[in-house]
Parts: structure tokens; C-alpha cells; sequence
């Protein structure tokens, strides 16, 4: 990890790979995530891959990945592009990861 920023109702941690994870505190997780999808027409498509839900989007250099840790927490992970990634070897490790 190279950087963590920290900002009013989220924190992101900057790796050295180009990854991104933020964290989104939010009262209500569920319609915080609706809201943003519902507000940026670009947040992408609703995906499920082995019953883990997710949204996904594609950008020219990044993709981003957005879905609920629990009912305060959303998370959203951008990769670059030019990085293989297999959702399926990911989805364990931040499904179940506690936030405190």
C-alpha cells in the first residue's frame, strides 16, 4: 500500500499496483448504493457471479467494481485495465472482511 486518504463518510487505500479499494460509510449501505447508481447513469450494470451481487463498469483505463460489505459499509474497487483480475479468486476475501 502506498496511501490511505481519508475524507467525510469514506476512505480509500492507494496500492502500489494502480488497485484502489474505498470504503463508503453510510447509514443505510442498500439505498446509498441505489442512489448512486440512480445518479450516475455511467455506475454501470447489476452482475451476479457465483451469488456474489456487484455493479461493474468499464472506464478507458480503469474498472470499478461496486457492492455492499454490510448494511453501513459499501465498498468499490477500481483496477487498471492492463491488470488480469479473476473476480472469483477476490470475492471471499472481500466479502467476508470485517470492518470495524
Amino acid at each position: 500500500m502506498k496511501d490511505i486518504q481519508v475524507r467525510e463518510g469514506y476512505f480509500s487505500c492507494h496500492y502500489d499496483n494502480g488497485f484502489v479499494l474505498f470504503t463508503h460509510r453510510l447509514s443505510d449501505g442498500k439505498s446509498g448504493l441505489e442512489t448512486m447508481i440512480r445518479n450516475n447513469p455511467d455506475a454501470g450494470s447489476k452482475e451476479v457471479q457465483d451469488g456474489f451481487e456487484y455493479y461493474y463498469s468499464e472506464e478507458e483505463e480503469q474498472r470499478d467494481y461496486l457492492w455492499l460489505q454490510d448494511q453501513t459499509n459499501m465498498l468499490e474497487l477500481t483496477i487498471p485495465k492492463n491488470v488480469e483480475l479473476n473476480l472469483n479468486e477476490l470475492i471471499s476475501f472481500l466479502e467476508y472482511q470485517t470492518i470495524k
